[in-house]
């Protein structure tokens, strides 16, 4: 049986946090990712080829304007999961 037991707010933070590094981490491991995002691709062409996929896969999301806070998260270590992550 399911607690009834209200979830306090740190908790649910903890949680959608965990689902978004793991939707992260299924992301980058997939088998269309390394074709699409090239290992060879430098940090600006890395970055701006992700802006554009995730442009063209739902019009409705730019992410144009978190450029420069995705080239930092790219260069400060495991790039392509930090930079995945929603």
């Amino acid at each position: 049986m399911r607690s009834t037991r209200p979830t306090a707010p740190s908790e649910r933070r903890r949680t959608a946090r965990y689902r978004e590094l793991a939707f992260a981490a299924g992301f980058v491991q997939r088998a269309e990712f390394p074709g699409a995002y090239d290992a060879g691709l430098n940090d600006e062409a890395f970055v701006d080829a992700l802006i554009a996929s995730v442009g063209a896969a739902n019009g409705a999301v730019d992410l144009s304007n978190e450029r420069a806070n995705l080239l930092l998260a790219y260069s400060s270590g495991r790039p392509h999961l930090r930079v995945a992550q929603p």
